[in-house]
């Protein structure tokens, strides 16, 4: 699986296992709601930074999110 597919795959997990909405994960980190749903999809990058931003706000390591 490419990286930016299991970013999609990953985060979605994550949100899902939460029990979040699109909208409960853009409050909890921090990212706007069209730029989590895109990630989602895979039609929205995201750099190393904000990925590693992104998974601290999650509470995950970078792996979880990306693996």
């Amino acid at each position: 699986m490419q990286s930016s597919q299991a970013l999609a795959a990953n985060l979605q997990q994550i949100r899902l296992r939460r029990g979040w909405t699109i909208d409960d994960a853009s409050a909890a980190t921090g990212f706007d709601a069209s730029v989590l749903e895109g990630i989602e999809r895979g039609v929205t990058f995201l750099s190393r930074t904000r990925t590693n931003d992104l998974a601290e706000r999650l509470g995950v390591s970078v792996e979880d999110l990306t693996g």
